[in-house]
């Protein structure tokens, strides 16, 4: 697997956590959010808050999001 492979992979992993999370927290399918993460691709970051309605990411010891 190349080196840019595996990078999207990172970001395809992380799309649908934020996803179920959104999901469990009980958003509204247009509702904004704010994802933190302990780390991200960041050649990926538009991309992920695109899919995922996310306003920005935030680096956190946790993974976690926050409503607006």
């Amino acid at each position: 697997i190349s080196q840019g492979l595996e990078i999207e992979g990172q970001a395809r992993e992380i799309i649908p956590q934020i996803q179920q999370t959104r999901k469990e927290a009980g958003c509204d399918l247009d509702e904004k959010i704010i994802a933190k993460l302990p780390s991200w691709p960041k050649e990926y970051e538009n991309l992920i808050k695109k899919e995922t309605l996310s306003e920005k990411l935030v680096k956190s010891r946790k993974f976690a999001i926050v409503r607006n």
